[in-house]
């Protein structure tokens, strides 16, 4: 009888479908209770973010910490959320706000972290994988995407994106203009659902910083002639609004004098919204990729994000934003012409 012989040995693991890194990416974010890295930018054509690292704890329950530093000038910006209260420290002007009304997405706002890259993948690209890379003894999967200059906080044409194949996290991106690098960015020490320690998410901030205190207040809908009365600046409303849309309500929030006008475009589920509130320089850091523009003889600054645009100056010492979210679709669409037209209209409330 003749014997069989049956040899066995190692087979390599098919490569993943391109769909199969992106789900896998994806998944990999949205399953994550928590995750911390740190990321170092580097820019030839924004200033702003050149020689800037962020580092940044996150938990799913909207508790996290960002810290942002520019080394060479010796800046930093702080925000903290320790799931009770949101503490923000501004090195440049030495002020420390405490705001007992927690917002989780604070750490969404900033267009060049994790958040915000998986952000636009999963609503408004379709990334292409382009090969594979050996980044430090690592293989990566290289996938590249196009924005469209309407959504994207920077005028830039494309990404590159290297996620780890280990465990789906990223290592590097390059931001692309006229298929020149505008901004790079490599991720350290990316950790996923470590148990990040509740010390994390606190912060000590400077013995001798000034501090203001933000008193807890929930907006009220209110009519214009009521908030009227009870702010300490001249109410103003645009006399010209698109003709889709119609006004819907007002807002007002005490604790900080601000007052929202909400209009609204039911057929395209859009929201149109004009802000006004007294003005603090230490607010909030400039936007990454804003725009300076003129609203009539007042300089002002004009941003998109992937799901809105943001229309802002500040006249008199009040605080003007107009904010359209989400965009229309493409063929009705109120471009920065038409915000700064509805900006111009502004008139006080009789």
């Amino acid at each position: 009888m003749g014997s069989v012989l049956l040899i066995t040995g190692c087979t390599e693991q098919p490569e993943p479908s391109e769909k199969e890194v992106v789900n896998n990416t994806i998944e990999k974010f949205e399953s994550a209770n928590d995750y911390s890295y740190l990321i170092i930018l580097n820019s030839s054509e924004y200033e702003e973010v050149n020689n800037v690292t962020i580092e940044m704890f996150y938990e799913s329950s909207g508790k996290g910490k960002m810290i942002i530093e520019k080394s060479y000038e010796d800046l930093m910006y702080v925000v903290v959320n320790n799931g009770n209260n949101i503490l923000t420290y501004d090195s440049e002007h030495d002020v420390v706000t405490r705001n007992p009304d927690p917002i989780s997405n604070v750490f969404q706002e900033n267009p060049l972290t994790y958040y915000s890259l998986m952000e636009r993948i999963i609503e408004n690209n379709k990334p292409v994988l382009q090969g594979t890379e050996t980044i430090n003894g690592n293989k990566t999967y290289i996938l590249e995407f196009v924005f469209e200059s309407s959504i994207s906080d920077f005028p830039v044409d494309s990404t590159k994106l290297w996620i780890n194949s280990d465990n789906w996290s990223p290592v590097k991106y390059e931001l692309y203009k006229n298929e020149k690098i505008v901004i790079s960015a490599a991720f350290k020490n990316f950790r996923f659902n470590t148990g990040i320690s509740d010390k994390k998410f606190e912060y000590q901030p400077p013995k001798n910083a000034k501090v203001i205190e933000q008193q807890k207040s929930a907006p009220q809908t209110v009519t214009l002639e009521e908030v009227k009365n009870s702010v300490d600046y001249e109410l103003k409303k645009p006399s010209y609004v698109p003709d889709e849309f119609e006004f819907d309500h007002v807002q007002y929030t005490p604790s900080t004098s601000s007052v929202v006008i909400y209009y609204e475009n039911d057929v395209m589920r859009s929201v149109l919204a004009v802000v006004q509130m007294p003005y603090e320089s230490s607010q909030k850091p400039e936007v990454a990729g804003q725009e300076n523009t003129t609203i009539g003889t007042t300089k002002g600054n004009y941003f998109e994000s992937t799901n809105s645009k943001h229309l802002k100056w500040s006249e008199n010492n009040i605080e003007y934003t107009i904010m359209l979210n989400p965009p229309l679709e493409r063929d009705n669409e109120i471009d920065k012409r038409e915000m700064i037209k509805i900006a111009e209209s502004l008139e006080p409330v009789e």
